[in-house]
């Protein structure tokens, strides 16, 4: 019996010399990933077939990118966004949103956000209340959607880590907003809701400011993704986009030029993003009542940082 105890006292005190090496091993995959996050959210409501297709694919080309950083510590791969979502479709609702806000808030440093559907603007006139919002999914024909809206869905369950966020939906690039009472209770505007910045350079792109934030959005009416570009579609600048500012380490900046070459350069000679109507904008007929009927000048707006990469793997 005494020869059995001294035999374990053995073992565990070699157990006792292996295993913090084997925890400096293990805790690297952890600290090296940064716990870095990317949801992809989408709504069918109110969308063709065409456009929600489209929208489906490209969310799914996005995941596989994101899914495609790996980083190599000593014996082991392990992914570098290990929090990934699409959730495209009927996971898209007001509560995922939130809850899927707050759990990347504190469980991770670093995280990006799609989203692709319908947006607006609840009030139009020239002094607050007014707020921004966007669909959750429902049925492409039903009549109504749930709304997620900047300052209940977003503002409450965010703090400083949503680092690049890009919301392919109506009026979600109209301003950066910011509180619209001391106490930060209230306040529009999705870009701030989502960074809680409203200090954001007002041009990214040309101009970006020094932050580690870059939001993109629509101002007044975006682009359906199914519209044809010179070569292909909207979808297919969306995902080279992305492929060029995860797989090649370019800078947002970069990757919104290069995905400008790739669908417009050969048909149009467009080889920059400043060139594109994207940037400068174009001119959108509404018929109303919401929004009011008329004409609206409509562009994609980068807030920000423009000069920001997304991490990539090694």
């Amino acid at each position: 019996m005494k020869r059995k105890t001294v035999f374990l006292t053995i073992v565990v005190l070699l157990l006792s010399l292996f295993l913090p090496s084997l925890i400096l091993i293990s805790e690297p995959v952890t600290a090296t990933g940064n716990h870095y996050a990317s949801i992809m959210y989408g709504s069918r409501w109110n969308q063709t077939v065409a456009e929600y297709e489209d929208a489906w694919a490209a969310c799914c080309d996005i995941y596989d990118l994101f899914e495609d950083q790996m980083v190599f510590v000593p014996w082991y791969y392990f992914h570098l966004y290990d929090h990934l979502y699409n959730l495209y479709g009927s996971p898209t609702t007001q509560s995922r949103v939130r809850s899927e806000a707050a759990h990347c808030e504190y469980y991770h440093d670093y995280t990006t956000v799609f989203h692709h559907g319908h947006g607006g603007k609840w009030g139009y006139g020239d002094e607050p209340p007014w707020y921004y919002f966007y669909y959750a999914d429902a049925p492409p024909q039903n009549p109504s959607a749930e709304k997620i809206d900047d300052w209940q869905d977003i503002r409450p369950y965010t703090i400083d880590n949503h680092h690049f966020v890009f919301l392919w939906a109506c009026a979600q690039g109209n301003e950066v907003g910011g509180p619209l009472d001391p106490e930060d209770h209230y306040g529009h505007g999705m870009p701030w809701a989502w960074t809680k910045r409203d200090d954001l350079n007002l041009d990214g792109y040309a101009d970006p400011d020094t932050t580690s934030y870059c939001f993109i959005g629509f101002e007044n009416m975006s682009k359906p993704i199914s519209e044809p570009t010179g070569n292909g579609r909207y979808k297919h600048f969306l995902v080279f986009f992305y492929y060029y500012a995860l797989e090649t380490q370019r800078s947002i900046k970069q990757a919104l030029d290069k995905a400008t070459e790739m669908v417009w350069g050969s048909s149009n000679g467009w080889h920059y993003f400043h060139q594109t109507e994207l940037y400068n904008g174009w001119t959108e007929y509404v018929p109303g009542p919401s929004p009011p009927g008329g004409y609206y000048d409509c562009r994609m707006r980068v807030f920000g940082n423009g000069n920001n990469h997304l991490p990539r793997g090694n």
